[in-house]
């Protein structure tokens, strides 16, 4: 910036012209590290948006697991339980009946 002053001062028209371009260049650089810090800001909000959305996920599941329908749950288990005991029962005179013809 001193060269550009004396330049202009001096009427030294290479002086002005190499501190032109050597501005020329710093800018260019200040706009390619302004795209650069832009684009890392972009992918920062990016995984900002996929750990939100995770973290929304995993409360939702524990949210799922947490709230159980207990009178639901227990009728789904009864009802488990009565098949369970049907399918016993059904195998039990099943074996029965065999054991007892093999016998005869």
């Amino acid at each position: 910036m001193d060269d550009l002053i004396t330049g202009l001062n001096t009427n030294n028209i290479k002086t002005v012209q190499r501190s032109v371009g050597e501005m020329a260049t710093m800018q260019q650089g200040l706009s390619d590290s302004l795209a650069s810090v832009g684009a890392t800001d972009n992918k920062l909000e990016n995984q900002q948006a996929i750990a939100d959305e995770a973290l929304l996920r995993m409360k939702t599941l524990l949210s799922d697991e947490e709230d159980v329908n207990f009178t639901e749950t227990i009728t789904q288990m009864n009802k488990d339980m009565l098949a369970l005991q049907a399918g016993q029962t059904a195998f039990g005179k099943i074996a029965e009946l065999s054991l007892f013809n093999y016998i005869r």
